[in-house]
């Protein structure tokens, strides 16, 4: 029996030693409630924590802040029980002997000492600390959170969009240069670079005339002649003339002077239509620039104000738009209408008048006369009847040289070429100077496309001739040549044929390649030279754009940083702030019961883990 009540005793004394190490846990959301449920804080605590405020915030007003760094970030905000006794305790510090008769803080220490003391009284800091607590874990932190997450969202979609950025202005850059690589500029002055690349004319037609004249197409030539002559013409007759202009070029390639006459000619029209008409009345030098002052600018044009002026009425002109009149003061006459019956007139009065005028006209013709014996002019013209039936010509001192193998279409070629003068009046044709020698007829587009035709027309033969050798029936065709051919078509094979259509491939390729296709539009084609002008500079300005965006997200990638950093500490303040503030209440109320643990749960252990 005594055991039993010993063990039951033992039991006891446990049961009450487990209790007593019981921890207490309370919810963060309820904790206002649960203090106010055991009277820990007055039921009225808000209204006391309104009135701590109003004191909080005079006191802050009147707070010095240079005492310490520290109290330069104290707001009405921020500053509760625990930022209060800090403030309390660094004005105490400061001034260690400012204290009453009784011992007590004086000065700012004593006001917020009072302030601490209102926060003490029936633990009205428990209650704002379970409002912070609740305030800050539902709303500030991830609020907070929040705004730190996307910071660094825009930060990543910044640094994703700035190498995008990157990587197309690179490849901006690259098509950029490789365009201008492909016309051969180099991209600083797109539109004069553009412009001088037609300088490149007579190279280019100087190849054109090289691949025409090659062996090889002579060869070609001469066996499509040979061929016509034997196939289509009677005996006896005159052989057609074939791929007449071929045959032309052949005979009379273009000289280096007129080649240089196209290169000024395609450059003359060509910044007349870019530039208009003040830079086309602009002087141009040996090589295709204007002429320009010593500090590197064009003179401007004079306007003389001079219109088209009527030598007729050039006497008679004025700032009026109407002719001057001469008033002679003599009403107008009717010869045919008889003077009235009643009017008196002597006549010795009208005679002596007429008299008078026809002195003063006699007078001024015996003066002009004497004049022009007095002061004669040797004109050195023959007036005889000879020289007056001869026709009036006039030597330009121009020799018109017309080679062989250059039939009339040839020089009507030249001279509609030299027709095109922008002007009778301008001394020049098409840019060229009139003492200059005239530009080739490569220069004219019909010239051109005749030639192209029968380039051809040329292939066009040899590749027949080569399909007909090796079909099944050619064997046949060689014995038939070989019996009635000519000479000059039956030495040649499809070996020989393939080498002269191998010629005849590459004048074409020149003629029709989209460099020179190129060359001639910016020296022909307005449009052509804007297109492809804007074409150049839009890759330009697509790169400069693309880095004009690099910049922009580099400043916007600063202010993102600057809120990132500004939010950061904002961030840690207020999480250190709240484990301040959870260590504080369960160390009091630890405190008032016993030394029991105490535990604050829920969601505000996850927001501050």
């Amino acid at each position: 029996m005594v055991a039993e009540m010993a063990t039951v005793e033992k039991v006891a004394e446990g049961v009450k030693f487990q209790e007593s190490e019981l921890p207490i846990d309370i919810i963060y959301s309820k904790l206002a409630e649960w203090l106010v449920d055991r009277k820990k804080i007055p039921a009225e605590w808000r209204k006391r924590l309104g009135v701590i405020q109003q004191k909080k915030v005079q006191a802050l007003a009147s707070l010095p802040r240079d005492v310490d760094t520290r109290l330069l970030t104290c707001t009405e905000e921020t500053t509760g029980y625990l930022e209060s006794k800090q403030i309390r305790d660094i004005l105490a510090a400061s001034k260690p002997e400012a204290r009453t008769l009784f011992g007590r803080l004086s000065g700012a220490a004593g006001t917020w000492d009072e302030i601490v003391r209102l926060y003490e009284r029936d633990s009205v800091y428990l209650g704002e600390a379970a409002h912070i607590m609740v305030q800050n874990t539902n709303y500030e932190i991830p609020y907070l959170r929040r705004q730190i997450a996307k910071w660094k969202h825009q930060l990543a979609d910044l640094d994703r969009k700035e190498a995008d950025y990157r990587r197309n202005a690179a490849a901006s850059a690259q098509k950029f240069q490789q365009t201008c690589e492909e016309l051969g500029i180099q991209g600083r002055d797109v539109k004069k670079e553009l412009l001088e690349l037609t300088l490149h004319l007579p190279d280019t037609f100087k190849d054109v005339s090289d691949a025409v004249c090659d062996s090889k197409v002579k060869q070609a030539v001469d066996y499509y002649r040979s061929f016509v002559a034997y196939a289509h013409t009677e005996s006896g007759a005159e052989p057609p003339v074939v791929v007449h202009t071929v045959v032309e070029l052949q005979s009379r390639p273009p000289e280096p002077a007129e080649l240089s006459a196209i290169g000024r000619m395609f450059l003359a029209k060509a910044t007349a239509k870019a530039y208009g008409k003040e830079d086309q009345n602009r002087p141009l030098n040996g090589t295709g620039e204007k002429v320009c002052d010593s500090d590197g600018v064009a003179p401007p044009s004079i306007n003389w104000d001079i219109g088209s002026v009527d030598p007729a009425a050039e006497l008679g002109s004025s700032t009026d738009d109407k002719p001057v009149e001469i008033s002679w003061d003599i009403g107008e006459l009717d010869l045919n209408q008889e003077p009235p019956d009643d009017l008196q007139v002597e006549g010795d009065t009208i005679a002596s008048g007429t008299r008078e005028v026809a002195g003063v006209v006699h007078s001024i013709e015996d003066q002009e006369q004497q004049m022009t014996t007095e002061h004669e002019i040797q004109w050195d013209i023959d007036v005889t009847d000879t020289a007056l039936a001869a026709p009036l010509e006039i030597d330009w001192d121009i020799g018109i040289v017309v080679p062989e193998g250059i039939d009339g279409d040839g020089v009507s070629a030249l001279q509609a070429l030299g027709n095109e003068a922008d002007g009778a009046g301008t001394g020049e044709v098409d840019g060229v100077a009139r003492d200059e020698t005239l530009p080739h007829a490569l220069s004219t587009v019909e010239y051109r496309n005749m030639l192209v035709n029968d380039l051809f027309e040329l292939s066009a033969f040899l590749r027949q001739r080569k399909l007909e050798l090796s079909s099944s029936n050619g064997s046949a065709m060689l014995d038939q040549l070989q019996v009635s051919a000519p000479v000059e078509v039956q030495q040649h094979g499809i070996a020989s044929l393939e080498v002269m259509d191998q010629g005849v491939s590459n004048a074409l390729k020149l003629l029709t390649s989209d460099k020179t296709r190129n060359l001639i539009m910016l020296a022909t084609s307005t449009r052509f030279l804007e297109r492809l002008e804007k074409s150049v500079l839009d890759k330009k300005a697509s790169q400069r754009k693309l880095l004009e965006s690099v910049g922009e997200i580099e400043k916007k990638r600063g202010e993102v940083h600057n809120l990132l950093n500004a939010t950061w500490p904002k961030h840690d303040a207020v999480l250190t702030r709240t484990r301040e503030l959870k260590h504080l209440v369960e160390k009091t109320i630890s405190s008032q019961y016993a030394g029991r643990p105490v535990h604050i749960i829920g969601e505000i252990n996850n927001v501050l883990g």
